[in-house]
Formats: C-alpha cells, structure tokens, sequence
C-alpha cells in the first residue's frame, strides 16, 4: 500500500527489480449492505468491536481474548448509554463459550442483545469498514488489520496491545492514543471518547505512512500499471523493457517521489 510495507520488504531482503506504491484498494461499493442497527433509544454512543484469533500456539492467547471480552463488558455496565457492534472471527455467538469464562461472556452478550445494546455482525457478510462507520470508535483485540483498514478509512480506532508489541512504531508518539497496553488504560479511552474526546482513536499522522495516496483507488492504479506493460509488450517491446516503460510511466502520472524510497522511517 505504501511506504510502511516498503520498508518491511527492504528489511526482510527482497529479489523485486520494482517496487512501487498502489494505496488501498479495500473500499465498499455502492451496493455493499450496511446492516440496520435495531437499538435502544437509550444508546447515545456506539462502539464496534474487533477480535482476532487466540490461540495457545499464537502469540495471541485465548486467555487475554477472554480478557478482552470481559474488559468490553465492563465498560458496558459502567456506561449503561453504550452499545456495541461486534465483529467476531467466530462463526457463531456460542463459539465464544469456548474461551475461559466463556459461557460467562456468552451469557451477558446474550442479555446485551436483548436490551437492544449489542448487535453481533456476521464477519462473513459485512467487512471492517462497514461495522467501523457504524460506530464512533473501533475497539480491537490486539493491533489487527481490521483495526488499521478502519484507522485509514478515517474512522477512530483503538487497540490493546495485549501481546506487549512495544517496537510497533505508533508508540514512538508519546501522545498517541491509539494503541494501549493495559485494559485498564483501554477502558479508560473509550470512556475518554464517549465523553467527546475527538483525539482518542485518531489514526490520521499515520494513514499516509502505511497508505500512501490516502485513498481507496489502489485496484485502479494497478489496473493501469497493467494496462500499460501489456500495451507495451503488444508494441513490441521485450518483457524487461515494457516492464522499465510501465515503471516509468506509473512514477510520473501518480506521483511516486523519492520520499518513498527512503527506507527507514517506519521500522526503525
């Protein structure tokens, strides 16, 4: 996408005679189904929820996933105007039941539901994106792809840190309230944002970082990039030349400057 991934692949070596930005390409059109949210009238403020896997041969247990969970919860009961979209990896509300004090969670997310509180989304039918702008902030298990396509779609997003990633780049800024590493402080920003705190979850320093156009139009440049090396090779062009051309050309018509090329400045 941009020069985050650039400096990843620089770092864990490379054969790639070019490399060259798209941007994000993960975008709803316009038919993509936006779920309608049947809550309480009480519900001022609206949170969607990010898990990820936890597993024992991950970094990611299903102990902290639990944990998570739990934390989530909380928050829930101490603020009795917050409901939650929920976007699980599982298939099923019941497969929570198998995480420690899982029937425990199941149980309240059940009752959540039925106080039109809480709405479980199939992650089958409905991306990232959509459940992050039905929502004022994003909350996610660990810092997990969903939760950086939201950041960089310009929604809110906050993440705990529950595997103590601490070279991740975003805690260079001392003032980030992104990433979290402890439910404590996590709670504590969404109470933060519920307040109308605008700078909790703001991702917006580092979307053009990790998404160099700052924009969802990546699929259309790699179209034209291939566009452009085929019509070469139709013009008799040899496959390393058309390959230089299309190069050439995609650098020029969008912009690609040296500053993309300077490694260093992510994963440092």
């Amino acid at each position: 996408w941009g020069e985050a991934h650039y400096d990843l692949l620089e770092r864990k070596g490379n054969t790639i005679g070019h490399i060259l930005p798209s941007g994000l390409w993960i975008k709803e059109g316009s038919h993509a189904a936006t779920p309608h949210l049947d809550l309480s009238p009480d519900v001022r403020f609206v949170m969607s929820v990010f898990d990820d896997n936890g597993a024992y041969n991950l970094s990611q247990s299903p102990e902290t996933l639990s944990a998570f969970y739990m934390s989530i919860l909380h928050v829930m009961e101490e603020n009795r105007d917050l409901g939650a979209v929920i976007k699980s990896k599982a298939y099923r509300l019941e497969d929570i039941s198998s995480l420690p004090m899982g029937d425990r969670i199941v149980e309240r997310m059940k009752d959540l539901i039925g106080e039109k509180r809480m709405v479980v989304l199939d992650f089958r039918q409905y991306s990232p994106v959509v459940a992050a702008e039905l929502s004022g902030l994003s909350v996610c298990y660990g810092i997990n792809s969903a939760g950086i396509i939201a950041g960089l779609h310009g929604c809110r997003v906050v993440c705990w840190d529950c595997t103590g990633w601490l070279r991740f780049p975003i805690y260079r800024k001392e003032d980030q309230q992104v990433v979290f590493r402890t439910l404590e402080d996590l709670e504590g920003a969404i109470a933060r944002s519920v307040a109308g705190d605008i700078a909790v979850g703001d991702f917006s320093r580092w979307r053009r970082i990790i998404n160099y156009y700052d924009d969802v139009n990546g699929r259309e440049r790699i179209r034209d990039f291939i566009d452009t090396f085929m019509g070469s090779l139709g013009n008799g062009r040899d496959r390393e030349s058309s390959i230089e051309h299309a190069v050439a050309e995609y650098k020029t018509k969008y912009g690609v400057s040296d500053d993309f090329y300077r490694s260093g400045r992510w994963w440092n």
